[in-house]
């Protein structure tokens, strides 16, 4: 349980670090990063909440069904599309920023 909660607090670490780029963002780059922000924080909610509220799935026989719930299932794709997303933008925006500064330094 204490592994998911970490995973739960870094998750949702990178997705407000998300929210903030888009805060601060101009033009395409505060779209991409709503768009990347705005899933991954919907899913870590439905992921939270699932977890503490779990469906009740019955079979025919009416037991109790023990597989993973689909609201599980669609709020982790939701927040694995919003995290992937955002930790691809922060990848591309530290390698533009370290290739401006390498153009920089190799023509003075």
């Amino acid at each position: 349980m204490l592994l998911v909660v970490s995973a739960v607090i870094v998750a949702l670490a990178v997705a407000i670090l998300a929210a903030r780029a888009a805060i601060r963002g101009r033009g395409v780059a505060r779209l991409y990063w709503l768009a990347c922000s705005v899933p991954a924080l919907l899913g870590i909610a439905g992921l939270v909440l699932v977890m503490v509220f779990p469906p009740e799935h019955f079979d025919e026989a009416g037991r109790l069904i023990g597989e993973m719930p689909p609201e599980f299932a669609l709020a982790f794709t939701l927040a694995s599309w919003g995290l992937a997303g955002a930790l691809a933008g922060f990848a591309g925006s530290g390698l533009a920023r370290l290739y401006r500064r390498w153009r920089g330094k190799a023509g003075s």
